[in-house]
C-alpha cells in the first residue's frame, strides 16, 4: 500500500513537515508501531498503524523532496546565445565609430552583431546580458567622441598658441592634458570590462561583470 502525506495547506516549503514528520516518528520507533503523526500545523493526520518499512519508505521520501527543492542547479546561458553574445562584445571592443553630437546614428556591422544577439537571447536573463552589452556600447561610442573631439581642440589651439601669453597656453594645456588624463581612465575601466564580459560569456554566467555596471 502507498501512503500519501498532504503538505499543509498555503506553505511552500516541505522541510517543516519533513522534519516534524521524522521526528514524530524518532519518538515512536521504540513501540514500533505508530497510531498518528502530528506536524507543526496544529492538525493530526489519522493512519493506520505503519510498520518500521512503511516509516522507512516515507522518510527517504521526504529525503528526496528536500534534495529537489534545495538543490537546484545554476542558471546558465545557452551556448548560441553566448556564442551570440560574445561576438557582439568583440564588434564593441573593435568599434571605431564617432557619431555626431546628439546623433543616434552608430555603426551598421556593431548594431547588426548586438541585433543577432537580441534575437539569441530566448531567457530574461539573456535579454538582460543583451541590455548590459547595449549600455556598453553606448560607454564605447562616448570615449570615441571624446576622442576626436579632445584632438580637434589641440589642432584648434596650436596654430594660435604663439599669439597667447604663456597664462594662457598654461591654462589651456592644463585643460587638454586633464580631459586627456580622463578619457583614458574610463579606456582603462572599458578595457577591464571587455576582459570580465568575456570570460564571464565564456563560462556561460547570466549575470554581467560588475566592471561593465
Amino acid at each position: 500500500m502507498r501512503w500519501t502525506f498532504p503538505r499543509p495547506a498555503g506553505t511552500q516549503d516541505l522541510s517543516a513537515f519533513c522534519l516534524d514528520f521524522s521526528t514524530t516518528i524518532g519518538r515512536g520507533v521504540n513501540g514500533v508501531l505508530l497510531e498518528h503523526v502530528t506536524y507543526r500545523y496544529g492538525k493530526l493526520l489519522p493512519m493506520k498503524r505503519l510498520s518500521l518499512v512503511a516509516i522507512a519508505v516515507v522518510l527517504t521520501g521526504c529525503g528526496t523532496t528536500k534534495s529537489a527543492v534545495f538543490q537546484q542547479p545554476p542558471k546558465k546561458l545557452s551556448d548560441g546565445y553566448a556564442m551570440s553574445a560574445l561576438l557582439a562584445l568583440k564588434a564593441i571592443e573593435g568599434d571605431t565609430y564617432v557619431p555626431e553630437k546628439n546623433s543616434n546614428l552608430v555603426s551598421r556591422f556593431t548594431q547588426d552583431k548586438l541585433d543577432t544577439a537580441d534575437v539569441a537571447a530566448v531567457s530574461p536573463e539573456e535579454r538582460n546580458i543583451t541590455g548590459s552589452l547595449n549600455e556598453v556600447y553606448k560607454q564605447r561610442l562616448l570615449i570615441n567622441q571624446n576622442e576626436a573631439a579632445l584632438k580637434e581642440a589641440g589642432n584648434d589651439w596650436l596654430p594660435r598658441s604663439p599669439s597667447l601669453s604663456k597664462k594662457q597656453n598654461d591654462a589651456i594645456i592644463a585643460k587638454l592634458t586633464k580631459w586627456g588624463d580622463d578619457i583614458k581612465s574610463r579606456k582603462n575601466q572599458l578595457a577591464t570590462c571587455f576582459t570580465d564580459f568575456d570570460s564571464s560569456l565564456r563560462a556561460r554566467s547570466v549575470d554581467a561583470p560588475a566592471s561593465c555596471r
